[in-house]
């Protein structure tokens, strides 16, 4: 019996690829054969050197400034970062699923995007370049009211 379902699906499978079938069902094992078939493939990521989890080269006991990039499924790139300034008193991370960036993933080693500050939810400007090794953060315009974040930092991948 196994052997049989087996073969007969493997029959109306390629009558159905093939365009021999329309809409009918199996008369033995009344299953419904339709010559719409569904093929879900998983989306091709592509590959960046921006991604990652990278670190402020002068980050020390009294402030840490990281940044981490991820790629989504629809091909574009995730950004937060994360400054903590005067052992803590001072913090513009975004929190829970808040970002900091989104783009499409750049085709180059270099892009100018939006970024949000999450203390002041005001809006900046900044250039990331990924110099073979680490990342070049460079901010251009400077978000309005209060934000914390480095002007210029080099990026370390951990």
């Amino acid at each position: 019996m196994t052997n049989n379902l087996i073969l007969t699906f493997i029959t109306t499978s390629f009558l159905i690829l093939s365009g021999d079938v329309k809409n009918k069902t199996h008369p033995k094992y009344n299953i419904e054969v339709s010559k719409s078939l569904t093929i879900s493939k998983a989306k091709k990521l592509i590959s960046t050197p921006f991604e990652g989890e990278w670190n402020w080269e002068k980050n020390n006991d009294t402030k840490s400034f990281s940044l981490t990039i991820k790629q989504d499924t629809s091909n574009n790139l995730i950004g937060t970062y994360c400054y903590i300034l005067k052992n803590g008193d001072k913090v513009d991370c975004p929190d829970g699923n808040q970002i900091s960036f989104k783009l499409a993933i750049p085709s180059g080693n270099s892009f100018s995007t939006v970024f949000a500050s999450s203390y002041s939810q005001q809006l900046g400007n900044v250039t990331i370049t990924f110099d073979g090794t680490n990342l070049i953060w460079q901010v251009t315009q400077v978000p309005g009211g209060e934000y914390y974040c480095p002007l210029n930092a080099k990026l370390i991948k951990e």
